[in-house]
């Protein structure tokens, strides 16, 4: 989290405290999709295709890291 939280401030100049407000709550907002999509799989799918969300979960985490690193390289 302070890895996340140090990159932030020193992406946002102007406003490093309300970005990093806005982090906490995009994890928060990620907690709370993660327990609904599960719910919903679990409901509707059952529980063997738990696997295949946190599969897809993860490779779409990784595709906005991805994403992100192509937008602001490391110095």
């Amino acid at each position: 989290m302070t890895g996340i939280q140090l990159r932030i401030m020193n992406l946002a100049h102007k406003a490093p405290l309300l970005a990093t407000t806005s982090s906490h709550s995009a994890l928060n907002l990620g907690n709370a999709a993660g327990a609904y999509l599960g719910g919903v799989t679990l409901n509707t799918l059952g529980i063997a295709s738990i696997p295949w969300l946190a599969s897809g979960l993860a490779l779409l985490a990784l595709c906005g890291a991805m994403g992100q690193l192509s937008l602001h390289p490391q110095r």
